[in-house]
């Protein structure tokens, strides 16, 4: 999956490896399977992860609540 910013180019630093969405170094969602997890501190950060992360989930922030709270998506520590 490539994520890009608002002029098309690639960010420098966000990347996705391995089915991991990587935002300035800290591991911030996870897919495994087709199976969703968050990290419980960095998932909702700052507005520029916020961007990448819809793009990697393919949603917005809206969405992402309800998953959460519905239990669809987990809360875990990606970065320990």
């Amino acid at each position: 999956m490539k994520l890009l910013t608002k002029f098309g180019n690639q960010p420098k630093d966000q990347s996705v490896l391995n089915g991991m969405f990587i935002s300035y170094g800290t591991n911030i969602a996870q897919r495994i399977d087709g199976r969703i997890t968050l990290d419980e501190h960095y998932w909702d950060y700052s507005a520029t992860t916020g961007y990448y992360r819809n793009q990697f989930l393919g949603e917005d922030i809206t969405m992402t609540r309800n998953k959460i709270l519905s239990g669809e998506y987990r809360l875990l520590d990606l970065n320990n």
